[in-house]
């Protein structure tokens, strides 16, 4: 899905985990940072390539087989891709926080738990979404086995065409939501 959809979605489930319960010792921030994250490294990796494409190919043909070369084969974007998105360094992730903050009581380990927690949700959810190019399910030990969800968000061989405007529909009704309710919200501390 979109990086945009990952930050709302994980927003959306703070909210109503807040919601539900008020004292509930999520880190926000960290969890929202981690929503986002996971995209992070293959987006500055996608911008160099654009940028050095336009060059090499000022007839605007940015994408392919060349991309793909690189997405699937080369170890830079593997590593990349994968180091927040594969499960197994989400773990480790998530592992390492709560080993540090909840046991330990490190400051930052509970920080670095959510951050975890929210680079899971966003690989949960690129996992279901992507046909042949999710995340790598056992990276670094394995740099093959991908899930081949019978959904991708952008192929329209496996229903993007319905996927893509039923995402921006969430997208739109979840913006509205988080809008209102942290108005409400931000109403009610006033009064």
């Amino acid at each position: 899905m979109l990086t945009t959809s990952h930050f709302l979605m994980t927003a959306a489930v703070y909210r109503i985990a807040k919601r539900r319960n008020p004292d509930t010792q999520m880190n926000a921030p960290a969890l929202l940072v981690g929503s986002f994250m996971p995209d992070v490294a293959l987006g500055l990796l996608t911008v160099a390539y654009i940028v050095q494409r336009r060059a090499a190919y000022p007839d605007g043909r940015l994408f392919g087989t060349e991309f793909d070369t690189l997405y699937f084969t080369d170890p830079l974007w593997i590593v990349g891709h994968n180091a927040l998105h594969a499960p197994l360094m989400v773990a480790l992730l998530v592992g390492v926080g709560y080993g540090l903050g909840m046991m330990r009581g490190v400051s930052w380990g509970r920080a670095l738990m959510w951050f975890g927690v929210g680079c899971a949700f966003h690989s949960f959810v690129d996992i279901l979404t992507h046909h042949n190019d999710g995340p790598l399910l056992f990276f670094p030990f394995d740099w093959q086995t991908r899930f081949a969800s019978p959904v991708s968000y952008w192929d329209r061989d496996y229903g993007a065409a319905w996927f893509a405007p039923l995402e921006m529909v969430l997208n739109v009704v979840l913006f509205v939501w988080l809008a209102v309710s942290m108005w409400r919200g931000r109403r009610m501390r006033v009064v």
